[in-house]
């Protein structure tokens, strides 16, 4: 959000979480050095300079979490990593910190049909 803020220069309000990094992607400069996670669910993506880690459970009281590393190509695309995946220590208290993911209850039909009608949901 700083980030978009900056570029529609407007000013970022204090307090807010991230950095707005407008003026590094213009002036061509380098990005910080630090990790950005992604939760979706029962899956957690934490990205760096290197690719990528994804994290498949392992939430508080889930199941031991199956880590993948993936890295950038030079093209931008990834692939998955020769290395061992590992979670580093602050991701290991990020995951610590997660909700316990539950599945969401089914939805009722008179809800299904007009979503499937608009194409959201099967």
């Amino acid at each position: 959000m700083p980030t978009l803020l900056e570029l529609a220069g407007v000013d970022v309000p204090l307090g807010l979480r991230g950095i707005a990094l407008g003026s590094r992607v213009r002036d061509d400069r380098p990005l910080p050095d630090r990790t950005v996670y992604c939760d979706t669910g029962r899956d957690l993506s934490a990205y760096d300079r290197v690719g990528f880690l994804r994290v498949l459970g392992g939430g508080r009281g889930g199941p031991r979490p199956v880590v993948t590393r993936y890295q950038w190509s030079e093209d931008g695309s990834w692939a998955r990593s020769p290395d061992p995946a590992r979670l580093d220590p602050p991701l290991r208290e990020h995951l610590k910190k997660s909700p316990p993911t539950v599945a969401a209850p089914a939805m009722p039909s008179r809800l299904r049909r007009p979503l499937r009608a608009l194409g959201y949901a099967e």
